[in-house]
């Protein structure tokens, strides 16, 4: 079965991947523009990462994985945004930006680097580079590229700045316009950092979470961005029965989150009267926590961590480490429910980051140097699966396929099933959008039957119908048609596509009070308020519950599998 299961995904992710469509949602107005994470970072002499093939990864909202077998760079690129995180910091003043633009460098401290001239690549002399691409704006104002420039043996950075295609030289004529924004006049052009301050910003609330995250029975202590130890036991009761409510909501989340995962009746978790350990209350019984073994721990220490803290960004070394396979999904979505951006994540294992991750990056380390590449770009891609051990689903504990969209449809539809209990059930695989969701693709659907017969196959794709009643778009019906042949059970949504099943106080809950449900047949991005990045979708499905979808075919579809 093993051997089914891997030869069908060297058939089908390549032709799968490829082909994907980027998604993105227009930003209506200046604010939106900067408030969430959207760069293209390029590192240069960090490490293993030299800039004869530099690291280049897009940042954006969601879930990224960064797949590859050890000692290929996962671990020291997550690093890199604990160690240069006071660098960052620097980015949210206006006025070290000011000085930038008077000559001036930002002065920074390394964390946790006892030698600094250990950070850079052994391949070269030059000095280590940061740059953080932007898209265009349609008024021409805004930055379109950040350069962070740091010479060995330095902590004093450079910074160069693009406007258009333009690197901007130092000027003495130079007046902030909005200090809170950074806009500024240079030489008489309108300046808008506002990006720059928000990717300072963003990676300045950053989370790092090491592979070592179950040490409960130690004195107060802290590893990386985690409090551990008897530390965390005194936040963790603090929070709890402190004086601010939303500490106490964060730790019911957490609470209720792994009652969920592990299926138990009821869970409470609270500090000894010493606050020198937890106490696990399961189904009414009472439990020292090591009792419950290691993933347990992981799961309280990590989500606790994150809950009290909130971060933009969490970074997490090897999340599938300590924990059943079944778990790893849970775990990680569990984390991104907590974190305002995403979740940039390395692992070992592909089905994991398939899973989860809507875009995924290989890194190879064939001599002395990494290199990365989008998985699906990755040579020898057969190899390189076989190189992490490559686990198959049905290791994971599922039984059944469902088929959706694009990547973004992954972690929404799971969120779903979640509020099931069919989470665990269910494996979601992504279809790479419009290139497989249209006829003439039997042959690799048919390839699917070779993991389980087609009666356990499903398939939920948006209708994109314009009304009610109204035609769905021919290639998705051509696809229901393929799907039907084949004997998977498909369904073409009623409404136009699977955010318009989304209540209004979820959609508030989950991307802003400034945001709005779409109407039943309503284009995502039709209207100010209604344009929200596609990739939270599944922090939206996450704020709902049954009864918003009830007498709706989407539930009567999910439940019936």
């Amino acid at each position: 079965m093993g051997a089914r299961i891997a030869g069908m995904f060297r058939l089908l992710w390549p032709q799968f991947l490829w082909k994907r469509k980027a998604e993105s949602s227009p930003r209506s107005n200046a604010h939106r523009s900067t408030s969430m994470l959207n760069a293209t970072l390029t590192v240069k002499n960090f490490r293993c990462f030299e800039d004869t093939n530099p690291c280049r990864i897009d940042l954006k909202p969601g879930f990224t994985a960064l797949v590859g077998p050890n000692n290929s760079g996962k671990s020291s690129l997550l690093r890199m945004f604990y160690e240069l995180r006071d660098l960052f910091v620097q980015l949210q003043s206006t006025d070290n930006l000011l000085n930038v633009f008077h000559g001036g460098a930002l002065q920074f401290q390394y964390r946790e680097v006892p030698d600094s001239t250990s950070i850079f690549t052994d391949g070269n002399t030059r000095p280590l580079t940061i740059e953080f691409d932007f898209p265009h704006s349609p008024d021409g104002t805004q930055a379109t590229s950040l350069e962070l420039v740091i010479a060995r043996g330095s902590n004093l950075c450079g910074v160069r700045i693009k406007l258009g295609s333009t690197f901007l030289a130092p000027n003495a004529n130079v007046v902030v316009a909005d200090q809170e924004r950074g806009v500024l006049s240079v030489g008489g052009t309108i300046v808008d950092l506002s990006r720059v301050k928000q990717i300072g910003s963003t990676l300045a609330n950053t989370m790092y979470l090491g592979a070592f995250r179950n040490a409960l029975n130690l004195g107060a202590a802290s590893y990386y961005d985690l409090t551990i130890g008897t530390g965390f036991i005194s936040t963790w009761d603090h929070a709890k029965y402190g004086e601010h409510r939303a500490g106490a909501e964060a730790i019911i989340r957490v609470q209720e989150a792994i009652r969920h995962l592990f299926g138990f009746r009821s869970l409470d978790i609270s500090a000894s009267p010493d606050n020198q350990k937890l106490r696990v209350f399961v189904n009414g019984k009472p439990f020292d926590i090591r009792e419950q073994g290691a993933g347990l721990t992981q799961f309280v220490l990590s989500l606790g961590n994150v809950a009290i803290k909130q971060p933009d960004l969490i970074l997490i070394d090897e999340p599938e480490s300590n924990l059943h396979p079944s778990l790893q999904i849970d775990f990680l979505l569990s984390l991104g429910s907590f974190a305002k951006q995403g979740v940039l994540f390395s692992t070992h294992s592909i089905g994991l980051a398939r899973s989860v991750a809507e875009t995924t990056y290989s890194l190879q380390k064939p001599e002395t140097h990494s290199i990365v590449r989008r998985l699906e770009r990755t040579p020898n891609y057969t190899e390189f699966a076989g190189e992490l051990s490559f686990s198959t689903f049905r290791d994971l504990g599922y039984d059944r396929i469902l088929l959706v969209e694009g990547p973004t449809d992954v972690c929404t539809v799971q969120q779903l099933l979640r509020k099931l209990n069919k989470d665990h059930k269910i494996v979601v695989l992504q279809l790479g959008g419009d290139a497989m969701v249209c006829g003439g693709r039997d042959q690799e659907l048919g390839e699917l039957t070779r993991i389980t017969g087609p009666e356990r196959i499903a398939a939920l794709v948006d209708s994109e119908r314009d009304t009610a009643g109204g035609p769905s778009k021919k290639a998705r019906e051509d696809f229901e048609a393929s799907g039907r042949k084949l004997g998977f059970t498909v369904q073409l949504t009623d409404r136009r596509a699977i955010e318009n099943y989304f209540p209004d106080h979820a959609v508030k809950a989950g991307v802003g009070e400034n945001f709005e449900a779409l109407g039943h047949y309503e284009r995502r991005g039709s209207a100010v308020g209604k344009d929200w990045s596609k990739n939270l979708n599944w922090k939206i499905a996450s704020e709902m519950t049954l009864d918003d979808l009830l007498g709706t075919d989407l539930l009567r579809f999910l439940d019936a599998l």
